[in-house]
C-alpha cells in the first residue's frame, strides 16, 4: 500500500469519525427524543385503556342480550325497568336513517338516540372532488346524557325514537319540522326531539320536550349534557395548513370569543356561560349556540392534533357541553352547519365572524372592513380572483404612493448628504463615537434634514403588509379558485413535484414564490444603494442581509396560498414600477443638494430635545475626562 493510499483512508476515516460526532445528537436533543418518546408511549397506553374498556362495554352488552335471550320475557321485561325504569319501552326497536335536507345541506338522523350521524354540505366539494362532510358516522359520535334519579345515566344513544317523517326536502322559504318520539310507560310519558329547518339557511334548531315521566320531566331540575366528538376530515389540498387553521372558538355571554391552541393538544372547562362553542375545521364550521349559555364549570371543550403522518383527518374535537333549561323546562339550542364566510357570519353577530383569522385588532379591522369589500366589489365586475387581486393590489399601491414618495425624497436627501457623512466619519475615525454623532446630527440640523422621517412611511405601509399576509390564506373566497397554474389560489401553485421532500422547502416548486422572490431581489437592488456599508466591527452588513431575505422567502413562503404569494409578487411589480417613475419624473438630486446647502446658509435653532442631547453628550464627555 503506497503512501497516498494510507493518507487517503486515513482521511476517509477521519472524515467518518468527524461526522458521526457532528451527527451525534446533544444532551438536549436526546433528552427531547426521550420524553417524545414517553408522551408516545403514553398515548398508546391511554389509546389501549379506551380500547380494553370498549371492549369491556361491547362483552358487557353481549352478556347482557345472552341474558335476554336466556331469561323468559317476563324476566327480561323486569330487568330493563329495573335499568331503564319508564323508558324501558323505548329500549326495542329497529334504527331507521331519516334524511333532512334543504338548499345548504344534507342531514342524516338516526332514530336510535335522535342523533345526527352526519352532515354533507351541497354547496362545496372537497379539494378531491368530493362531497365535503363536516361530520360523518364512522368517525364522529354524538350522544346526549342524564342521570335518571333511581336509574343512574341514560344514553339516548340507547333509546328508539319514532320519527314524526321518513324524509324531508324543502327548498326556499318553505318550513319544516322533524320529530322523534319516545313512549314511556304510563300513559301520557313522552319525550320529544324536535329539528326545525328552513329551505335556504345553514340552521338547524333543536328542541326536547319531556312530560309525564317523573324525575325529568322538567329539564330545570334535570341537567342533561351533549357529548359529541368530531373527527374533523381533509378537506383542503395542504392539511398542515388547513390544520393551522382549525380549532375549537367559544365566546362567554359577556366578553370577545377565544379559542383554544391551534398547534397543539389543548382543552378548557368553561368558567362562564357560552353563548356559542364554535368547531372551525379550516374553512368550514359547527357551531353550537344557546341563548342562556351553555352550563359554566360543568361544561368542556377539547381539541387533540392528529400525527403529521396522518394524512386523512384533520384535528379531533371533543365537546361536552351541559345545556341550559328554559322556564318551561324544555331545552333548545341551535346549530350552524356552513362556510367561514364573512358574509354569511355577519348575520348572526356576537362576535362569531371572528372565528376567521383576518389579523388581531386594527389588522383585522381593515380585512374585514375594506380589504373584503374591496375584492368582493371586483368580483361583481365578472373578472376572475387573478384579475380582482391585480385590481386590489393597484389601488392600495396607488392609495399608499404618497408614503412612498415620501420615503424616496428622505433617501434621496440621504444619498446626496453621503459623501459630506463620510468625511465626518472619516475625521473622527478612531475617535470618541460621541463626537462624530454630534457632528453628523449637526450636518442634519443646519440641511434640514430628518434622518427618521423615512421611517414613518414604512410603520405606515407595515400594516397593510400584514393585513395582507393574514387575508388571503384566510378567505374562503380564493378556496378552489384557479388561476393561470394554480389550481387553488387558497393554497400553494405547484409546477413541478419533487417526488421528495427538501427540509425547511418542501415537495412541490411553486413558480409564484419565485417570481415573488426574484422582483423581491430586484427591488432590494434598486432600494439599497443609498444604505451605507456597515463600519462598526462586529456588527451584521445590512445590505447583505437585505439580499439575504428574498431568498430565505423562497423556504418560508414555498407551502403559502397562491394567492398571498401573487399578491406580493404584483405589490413588488408595482412598487419596481413607481420608483423607477419618481425617481426619472419626481426626485431631482441637484435640486435636492441645493437646497440643503440653500439650508445651511440659514440659522437654526436647536430643539429642546436636541439641546437636551447635547447636554448628555457633554455631561459623557466631562466624565470621560475624569
Amino acid at each position: 500500500m503506497d503512501k497516498n493510499s494510507i493518507i487517503g483512508l486515513f482521511l476517509i476515516a477521519v472524515m467518518i469519525i468527524g461526522y458521526s460526532v457532528y451527527t451525534q445528537p446533544s444532551k438536549e436533543q436526546l433528552e427531547e427524543q426521550r420524553i417524545e418518546q414517553q408522551h408516545i408511549a403514553d398515548s398508546i397506553t391511554t389509546i389501549e385503556a379506551k380500547l380494553a374498556e370498549k371492549s369491556k362495554a361491547i362483552e358487557a352488552q353481549n352478556q347482557q342480550e345472552v341474558i335476554k335471550d336466556t331469561l323468559n320475557p317476563v324476566q327480561a321485561a323486569e330487568k330493563e325497568i329495573a335499568a331503564f325504569g319508564d323508558l324501558a319501552t323505548a329500549r326495542t326497536g329497529t334504527e331507521q336513517d331519516i334524511v333532512i335536507e334543504n338548499e345548504k345541506f344534507i342531514a342524516v338522523i338516526s332514530t336510535k338516540g335522535g342523533l345526527l350521524k352526519k352532515l354533507t354540505l351541497k354547496e362545496f366539494q372537497t379539494y378531491d372532488s368530493l362531497p365535503l362532510l363536516l361530520f360523518e358516522e364512522q368517525e364522529s359520535i354524538q350522544d346526549f346524557v342524564f342521570d335518571y334519579p333511581g336509574f343512574g345515566r341514560v344514553r339516548f344513544s340507547d333509546l328508539y325514537f319514532e320519527p314524526s317523517k321518513a324524509k324531508i326536502k324543502i327548498e326556499g322559504e318553505r318550513n319544516d319540522v322533524l320529530v322523534l318520539s319516545l313512549k314511556g310507560r304510563q300513559p301520557g310519558q313522552e319525550l320529544n326531539m324536535i329539528y326545525s329547518l328552513s329551505g335556504n339557511t345553514y340552521d338547524l334548531k333543536f328542541r326536547i320536550e319531556s312530560k309525564g315521566f317523573n324525575g325529568f320531566d322538567n329539564f330545570n331540575n334535570q341537567p342533561l349534557k351533549l357529548n359529541w366528538k368530531i373527527t374533523g376530515l381533509k378537506a383542503e389540498k395542504h392539511l398542515p395548513y388547513q390544520r393551522t387553521i382549525s380549532t375549537v372558538f367559544y365566546k362567554y355571554k359577556n366578553e370577545g370569543r377565544d379559542w383554544l391552541s391551534e398547534t397543539k393538544e389543548d382543552e378548557l372547562v368553561l368558567e362562564q356561560p357560552a353563548s356559542w362553542v364554535a368547531v372551525k375545521q379550516g374553512y368550514f364550521s359547527v357551531v353550537l349556540f344557546s341563548e342562556k349559555g351553555f352550563v359554566p364549570n360543568r361544561s368542556s371543550i377539547k381539541v387533540v392534533p392528529f400525527d403529521n403522518d396522518n394524512e386523512f383527518y384533520n384535528k379531533l374535537f371533543l365537546t361536552d357541553l351541559e345545556l341550559p333549561a328554559q322556564g318551561d323546562g324544555t331545552l333548545e339550542m341551535n346549530y350552524f352547519f356552513g362556510p367561514n364566510d364573512l358574509d354569511v357570519l355577519n348575520a348572526y353577530g356576537d362576535d362569531l365572524p371572528r372565528i376567521i383569522n383576518y389579523g388581531w385588532s386594527f389588522i383585522g379591522w381593515i380585512n374585514r372592513n375594506i380589504v373584503h369589500h374591496m375584492y368582493d366589489w371586483f368580483m361583481g365586475w365578472g373578472v376572475s380572483a387573478g384579475i380582482a387581486i391585480l385590481l386590489l393590489t393597484i389601488v392600495i399601491k396607488m392609495v399608499l404612493a404618497p408614503l412612498m414618495l415620501k420615503n424616496y425624497k428622505s433617501s434621496a436627501k440621504m444619498r446626496v448628504l453621503k459623501p459630506e457623512v463620510d468625511k465626518i466619519n472619516k475625521k473622527f475615525e478612531g475617535k470618541d463615537a460621541t463626537q462624530k454623532q454630534q457632528a453628523t446630527m449637526a450636518l442634519y440640523r443646519e440641511t434640514g434634514v430628518n434622518p427618521l422621517s423615512g421611517c414613518l412611511p414604512m410603520l405606515i405601509q407595515m400594516p397593510v403588509l400584514y393585513a395582507m399576509f393574514r387575508f388571503f390564506p384566510s378567505s374562503i373566497d380564493l378556496r378552489g379558485v384557479p388561476f393561470l397554474w394554480a389550481d387553488d389560489l387558497s393554497s400553494y401553485d405547484s409546477i413541478l413535484q419533487l417526488g421528495f421532500t427538501i427540509p425547511m422547502y418542501g415537495d412541490h416548486i411553486s413558480l409564484f414564490t419565485l417570481m415573488m422572490s426574484a422582483t423581491t431581489l430586484i427591488y432590494t437592488w434598486m432600494s439599497s444603494g443609498n444604505m451605507p456599508e456597515t463600519s462598526q466591527p462586529g456588527m451584521p452588513n445590512m445590505k447583505v442581509m437585505m439580499y439575504i431575505f428574498p431568498f430565505m422567502m423562497i423556504f418560508f413562503f414555498n407551502s403559502y396560498a397562491s394567492g398571498l404569494t401573487y399578491y406580493y409578487f404584483l405589490s413588488t411589480l408595482i412598487s419596481i414600477l413607481q420608483m423607477w417613475i419618481i425617481k426619472e419624473y419626481f426626485i431631482d438630486e441637484k435640486r435636492i443638494l441645493a437646497k440643503l446647502e440653500a439650508n445651511k446658509a440659514k440659522p437654526k435653532k436647536k430643539s429642546k430635545f436636541q439641546q437636551k442631547l447635547d447636554e448628555i453628550a457633554r455631561q459623557q464627555q466631562k466624565a470621560k475626562k475624569k
